[in-house]
């Protein structure tokens, strides 16, 4: 970022130039030789006033003025002249692009603070926040309680700036210098802001570190996410031979050679469309330079634009509806987290009862739906191309309902893991894939008829709590125990709720064996069930709550349904 607004500065049209965080504070000023640079401060109201505008252009008495919002402050650049107008413009709307991807704005705010960490002010630290992370508490921890950590402000702001980021870093390591620094400031200043700082960061990362004894999951999340019998270590990957090259030139510090080896990698693997590849040989990049900013930069342009030269007329067509509720970048990551499947006729892609959690898309061709009731199989939905289905069991974690048959079929298919791993480039897509998916749910008229409903028994309302405990594959108590509140019972089965951190804990309860223990608020005595978990769905997204939806491996009397279903007398 530097090294741009010093290009920019040695432009005759600029006078002046200031970087600013939200707050107002300066984290860059220039000022041209026999100018004098606008007061400290005096931009902040103006911003405000406009509501914080993406970009705005000023003309005053003393000269015209650009305004760009960047992700981590704003960027005002004073003008003498409009020669070099345009050139500005468009360059700092290239930055403020690129500074979009995470990556990208990691390592220019990390190049940033290694090129003022002599001041370290406070509110330059802070905007280390929106990329915190393992490699930014490398970078902070030996500040943490340097000198130039505690005099930079004056008194222990940096410091506390500096713990307070270090608290959304999720590094072990972090934890571990934070609760060093802890012991040291008991003896000392164990009220200063940075010690409240300190204290409270190490309790949000005991909270988001995984494992250890740190309670980062529920002992339900700890159970369902390990399976019963330990399974081997995975084999370390093996290195392609261009890989063991570029390592063994890093080896014998000839970095730029293996960088030059590396982005012909990425060209190969693009232009070849193998992108999986390629992004493996950009990250491969990003460790062995995380400063090279420029072919970082270019890796990701090259990349992109192999995606979109991929994507033909005939697949726009097909699926733009789809793009009408995404963004064609959106849509572009999508795709390329697809595998390719082309069906043959009369194929089963998924049957009734499956546990399979897959979104398809129908590229083209055809794909029956349909249900078996009493060894017949009936016909409710054709799925064309441009359409999609599964969403059902991908969106809310359960066992297909329906199952599906080629008519003879080209289809794309997600996984849940990769949808979930484009939300931090795109944390908008989950939504929209999924309003678009609403469209065909599967609640066809079919569904709606009772002599073929999908409800075998009547569901009862049910108020009370369930403990459950997991089980392993013979069936034994595994001591993994969690509570919920009821939501109904039924002779078959009944639901209740719990609560989970993460989705993939939640999927990972689907198809497990458990004991319930249900204890209505009216019963006298409990009623305890073995059953089997045939879906779970998201019962609210601000709380994490899921309902668990279990079948009972033998059904329940009607007498001990209503029993347990009774409202309570006098209540």
């Amino acid at each position: 970022m530097k090294v741009f607004l010093d290009k920019i500065a040695r432009l005759s049209s600029v006078r002046e130039i200031r970087l600013q965080d939200f707050h107002g504070e300066s984290l860059y000023v220039y000022t041209q030789n026999g100018t004098n640079a606008s007061a400290h401060g005096a931009w902040q109201p103006i911003i405000e006033s406009l509501d914080a505008p993406e970009s705005a252009h000023f003309i005053f008495e003393n000269g015209r003025f650009l305004l760009f919002k960047l992700v981590f402050g704003n960027l005002i650049i004073g003008l003498r002249d409009d020669h070099h107008l345009r050139t500005i413009q468009d360059g700092c709307m290239s930055v403020r692009e690129k500074l979009q991807d995470d990556t990208i704005r990691k390592n220019v705010l990390l190049r940033m603070f290694s090129e003022n960490r002599k001041t370290l002010k406070p509110q330059f630290i802070n905007t280390l926040q929106s990329v915190a992370g393992p490699e930014v508490a490398a970078v902070l921890i030996p500040f943490l309680d340097s000198p130039a950590g505690r005099s930079a402000a004056g008194d222990d702001r940096a410091a506390a700036a500096i713990c307070w980021v270090l608290g959304h870093c999720r590094s072990r390591d972090a934890l571990d210098a934070l609760n060093a620094y802890l012991h040291k400031l008991d003896d000392t200043e164990p009220d200063s802001e940075a010690g409240k700082a300190a204290r409270i960061a190490v309790a949000q990362l005991e909270l988001d570190i995984p494992g250890d004894g740190i309670a980062g999951r529920s002992v339900l999340e700890e159970a369902v996410s390990t399976p019963a019998a330990k399974q081997p270590a995975p084999e370390p990957e093996e290195l392609t031979p261009e890989e063991i090259e570029i390592r063994k030139l890093v080896g014998q510090g000839e970095k730029d050679r293996a960088i030059s080896k590396i982005m012909d990698s990425i060209r190969n693997y693009a232009a070849q469309k193998d992108f999986t590849r390629a992004e493996k040989f950009r990250q491969l990049l990003i460790s062995t330079d995380s400063m090279a900013l420029r072919e970082i930069i270019t890796a990701a342009e090259i990349i992109e634009e192999e995606k979109s030269a991929s994507l033909s007329d005939t697949l726009l067509a097909t699926w733009d509806d789809l793009i009408q509720v995404l963004s064609l970048e959106e849509f572009s990551a999508l795709y390329h987290a697809t595998k390719p499947r082309n069906t043959m006729t009369e194929e089963i892609i998924a049957e009734q009862g499956d546990f399979l959690s897959r979104l398809f898309f129908v590229n083209s061709g055809r794909v029956q739906l349909y249900t078996t009731r009493n060894g017949r199989d009936l016909p409710f939905k054709t799925v064309e191309e441009g359409e999609v289905f599964g969403a059902d069991s991908f969106f809310d974690i359960s066992v297909w309902t329906v199952s599906a048959k080629s008519l003879g079929a080209n289809l794309s298919v997600l996984k849940w893991s990769r949808l979930a791993a484009l939300k931090s480039d795109y944390p908008a897509l989950q939504n929209n894939l999924l309003e678009f998916c609403m469209r065909f749910r599967n609640d066809h008229v079919h569904f709606r008829r009772p002599a073929s409903s999908r409800r075998r028994y009547e569901r009862k309302k049910l108020a009370g709590r369930a403990t459950m405990e997991v089980l392993d594959d013979r069936g034994r108590d595994t001591g993994q125990v969690a509570r919920g509140d009821l939501l109904d019972i039924s002779q078959g089965g009944l639901s209740f709720v719990l609560r989970f951190h993460k989705k993939e804990y939640a999927t990972d309860l689907l198809g497990r064996d458990i004991k319930v223990i249900v204890r209505p608020d009216n019963a006298t005595s409990p009623l305890q069930k073995v059953g089997q978990v045939k879906a779970v769905r998201c019962y609210d997204f601000v709380g994490n709550d899921y309902s668990v939806h279990v079948e009972f491996d033998s059904i329940l009397g009607s007498s001990e349904v209503a029993q347990a279903a009774a409202t309570k007398q006098g209540g």
